[in-house]
């Protein structure tokens, strides 16, 4: 329903059905002010209210657009309570004299959604040091269960959205953050606002800069603790991919408790679409290897071409198939001595897969470890 008032609107309908779809309330003012006295307004009902979410970064917060000020809420348990707030909200607007209308974010289409093929990808993905930690479920907004949660430590976290953002950019690319299903066009100078509000949605928060399917950056991060950089390129591209993204890695090594570069196929931005699709069988490991978060500081999921080992993890003897380097303090980068074996065709040659498996089979966690994790988390 949308309610009428003389003063402000405000667009329930639209707002609950984003709400529905993740638990998580997106709400964008559009008035007759200026862009930061309409956030100055915003904030100030999100403080006034003690509103859930803040938390020491800031997340969940206000970010200011040219499209008026947005204003995120994660971990909304139901529909009354999210209507309430938005509510809530809205009243408060009034009462400082606010006009216009209070309304969803909706989901507007970077370069990337306007392809309807596969297109290919280097892309690097991190997990990052954290702790677990448990969140609860939200059974009338699409998640019966509880969910997953990794801590890290704000100044970790300041420090990787800094480089993310600075990474994130391509000649003449146009800028979209994404919460959980919802995606919005914004400036550059006003990602930084909108990705730190962005961050803790479902499944993930995550920035794309497009020119063309094939001129496209995305970062993603999610709320279990996993980092992404993916960068769309021609076919023939892959070698500055591979290094751009090597670099990457290198970057990160003291955030990282391990990291890996692979070639991918599809558009998405989730540990899972990286890791678990498109790829060949594993036959160590078929459950989805987010499972192994805790895991990852001595294990990991699979061989690939490049990857970012912490000083935790015990090097078995690999045999001439890998070079390494020192990256960070304490970690250590490997590199298949044969790289293009990895990147020439969309999956890795078989019998250099096999022979990459068994030098690293040491390191492999397994399904019955999985099964252990899920189950000493949810019982």
């Amino acid at each position: 329903m949308k309610i009428e008032a003389s003063d402000l609107s405000v667009s329930e309908k639209m707002i609950l059905r984003e709400w529905r779809r993740c638990g998580t309330v997106h709400l964008r003012l559009r008035s007759d002010l200026s862009v930061d006295q309409a956030a100055s307004c915003l904030r100030k009902s999100r403080l006034e209210l003690a509103l859930p979410g803040l938390g020491e970064m800031g997340l969940g917060g206000v970010a200011a657009t040219s499209q008026g000020p947005v204003l995120i809420l994660h971990d909304v348990p139901d529909r009354k309570e999210a209507l309430e707030l938005v509510r809530r909200i809205a009243d408060n607007l009034r009462e400082q004299g606010v006009t216009g209308r209070l309304m969803s974010c909706g989901f507007q289409k970077s370069p990337l959604e306007n392809s309807d093929r596969f297109f290919p990808a280097i892309a690097a993905g991190i997990s990052l040091r954290g702790n677990p930690s448990f969140v609860p479920p939200v059974p009338n907004a699409g998640r019966a269960r509880a969910e997953y949660h990794w801590d890290i430590d704000p100044m970790v976290l300041g420090t990787v959205f800094d480089y993310a953002l600075r990474w994130c950019t391509v000649p003449s690319g146009k800028y979209f953050v994404n919460s959980g299903l919802t995606q919005f066009k914004c400036e550059q100078q006003e990602c930084g606002d909108l990705l730190l509000a962005a961050y803790g949605a479902i499944p993930t928060a995550a920035l794309t800069c497009a020119a063309g399917p094939n001129e496209a950056r995305r970062v993603a991060i999610t709320r279990d603790g996993f980092l992404t950089f993916e960068w769309y390129f021609p076919p023939s591209g892959w070698k500055d991919g591979v290094a751009e993204l090597t670099g990457v890695l290198e970057a990160m090594a003291d955030y990282a408790q391990y990291g890996l570069v692979k070639r991918i196929n599809m558009p998405g931005f989730t540990w899972q679409t990286l890791i678990d699709l498109d790829w060949p069988v594993r036959p160590h490991l078929r459950t989805s290897s987010m499972w192994g978060q805790e895991l990852m500081a001595g294990l990991i999921p699979d061989a690939f071409a490049v990857q970012l080992l912490s000083s935790t993890h015990k090097l078995p003897n690999f045999n001439g198939q890998w070079a390494s380097r020192p990256a960070g303090r304490s970690s250590l980068l490997l590199t298949h001595a044969d790289l293009s074996a990895w990147f020439d065709g969309r999956h890795p040659r078989q019998e250099t897969l096999d022979a990459a498996r068994h030098s690293l089979s040491a390191l492999f966690m397994n399904d019955a470890m999985l099964r252990d994790k899920k189950v000493d988390f949810f019982g």
